[in-house]
């Protein structure tokens, strides 16, 4: 006959068959059940398996192992299944109390050095008063979250580490480390919590909204954000703006070249006319926006003089709406700290055909070490050299890339044969959409530029020419040499360089992002 039991904390108290009895009729209750007497009876069958057992004191985790099993023999599965997710609720509840008393303890008496804990936020010093306080705060939440939160699957799931919660200290209270969807925003409007703010009708207003969004939401939430289409979200401002541009410039031609009064009012009242029947100015200009404009101003200058107009508006709108380079971080690491090639990596470089690099790398000091190599050097001055940084960087190159489009030709010949004269073997000048020179052994060379039928993006499309005129000249030669041959076969080999430089610039601009490499996201991009 059983009249004690043990408790979990060591105690004994009296056995009372009524506490098992109301535990399996809660259970079955919770399955639509409601027969106590039944209950009283399956308690009965649970005493008689502890007695078999010889259990005459047995402990409380020995009861409930005993009623799981009556249960299921006596066929109430689902009973069973209630019983079961009720005790261990209760038991996870004692275990979590039990874990965060520890952890206050190791929180508390611990070092940052010896606690990870304290050491989680790099933004928290654990070992200050404050710091400890927040962890205190940090850790019970989590352990709220887990124990009265979260379904108690999604928190076994955390704890073995099948999925990670997030912040998990933060999730009832704010959302955390968000993505901005800003294109929702644009298009709508949003509120700040002090006022609304409408949709942004040029690229600066888009971009002074982002902020504005950006700095609201952080005010509201915990954790960074991010924006991952941030291109995407401010292309409609820049095909505003370009449209924008197009009007006003369109104004502008006809009161200059056509000296047409109020040449802005009706510049906007073709503008709108056009509009309704949905035709717009677009970068592409391949919709025939043009040429049903021209059948408007016709009515008020000469069609010679509307060519000039469009062409003079489009140019403008077009260097008005370009991107602009504000500045960069000077060079950081690069410039601060020398490479330090070792032998390793000067042995590693020896098995390449070709080193290109650019002022950019700051890799003045190291050329002399690359030359010993035996492996030509092409580099990048850009639009930036003076004689002194020429006689100083030559010596040491096969390849010289200037960029000259802002020299006049007088300007950039003596240039690029300055170039020559400090040792460079081939220099090329690039000029942008008006083509390429090169010069070698005191002969020039030009070659067209390759014009783009639907320019996207301009970027990347010096640095694609360069490319592709170096990979030509490596390809076209018979022992993997820049420079090879005859006078007549290198010139030759360098004026295909230079055409397969123009043709791949001219690919690029009419893909996705920069340096061609971008993938469509949602088709092509028409702005």
């Amino acid at each position: 006959m059983i009249i004690k039991i043990k408790k979990r904390d060591g105690r004994t108290v009296t056995f009372n068959i009524e506490k098992i009895a109301g535990a399996i009729y809660k259970a079955a209750q919770s399955v639509g059940k409601d027969n106590y007497e039944e209950a009283l009876e399956l308690s009965g069958k649970v005493v008689d398996k502890l007695m078999e057992k010889h259990l005459d004191m047995p402990t409380v985790e020995e009861i409930q192992d005993c009623v799981e099993r009556v249960l299921i023999e006596e066929g109430m599965a689902d009973t069973a299944k209630s019983y079961i997710l009720y005790r261990s609720n209760r038991t996870r509840a004692r275990e979590m109390n039990t874990r965060l008393m520890k952890v206050y303890e190791d929180l508390t008496f611990q070092s940052a050095k010896d606690n990870d804990l304290k050491r989680e936020n790099a933004n928290i010093d654990g070992d200050t008063a404050m710091g400890t306080m927040l962890k205190y705060g940090s850790v019970g939440a989590k352990e709220f979250n887990e124990m009265y939160v979260l379904a108690p699957e999604h928190s076994k799931a955390h704890q073995e580490g099948d999925i990670h919660i997030h912040d998990l200290d933060f999730y009832t209270l704010t959302t955390t480390c968000t993505q901005i969807d800003l294109t929702k925003l644009f298009d709508k409007g949003f509120s700040t919590g002090h006022g609304f703010l409408r949709t942004p009708n040029d690229i600066q207003s888009y971009a002074a909204l982002a902020c504005i969004a950006i700095q609201s939401n952080q005010n509201d939430q915990h954790g960074g954000q991010s924006l991952p289409k941030f291109d995407y979200d401010m292309a409609e401002g820049v095909k505003k703006t370009f449209r924008h541009r197009y009007r006003d410039n369109i104004g502008r031609g006809l009161a200059l070249l056509g000296e047409v009064s109020d040449a802005q009012s009706i510049a906007k009242k073709i503008t709108e006319m056009l509009d309704e029947q949905g035709l717009k100015i677009t970068l592409a200009n391949d919709n025939g926006y043009q040429e049903a404009e021209a059948q408007f101003l016709v009515n008020f200058v000469d069609a010679p003089i509307v060519k000039k107009i469009q062409s003079f508006a489009y140019k403008n709108s077009l260097k008005e709406t370009d991107r602009v380079f504000l500045g960069s971080n000077k060079g950081g690491i690069a410039k601060e700290h020398d490479f330090g090639f070792t032998k390793e990596d000067l042995e590693y470089i020896k098995g390449f055909h070709l080193i290109y690099t650019n002022l950019n790398s700051y890799i003045e000091k190291e050329l002399p070490v690359l030359y010993q190599t035996g492996v030509p050097v092409a580099y990048d001055f850009s639009t930036r050299w003076t004689d002194e940084y020429l006689k100083e960087i030559c010596p040491y190159v096969t390849v010289a890339i200037m960029s000259c489009a802002h020299l006049t030709d007088e300007e950039r010949e003596k240039e690029m044969r300055k170039a020559q004269s400090y040792g460079v073997k081939v220099v090329l000048g690039t000029i942008g959409e008006d083509g390429s020179y090169v010069l070698y052994n005191d002969k020039i060379l030009y070659a067209p530029a390759v014009h783009a039928d639907d320019v996207i993006d301009t970027m990347g499309a010096g640095d694609s020419y360069f490319s592709a005129f170096l990979c030509s000249l490596l390809e076209t030669s018979k022992e993997g040499k820049i420079v090879e041959g005859t006078d007549e076969e290198m010139a030759k080999r360098l004026q295909t360089a230079m055409g397969k430089g123009a043709v791949f610039a001219a690919k690029v601009c009419a893909l996705e992002g920069a340096f061609g490499y971008g993938v469509p996201i949602l088709g092509k991009t028409t702005v």
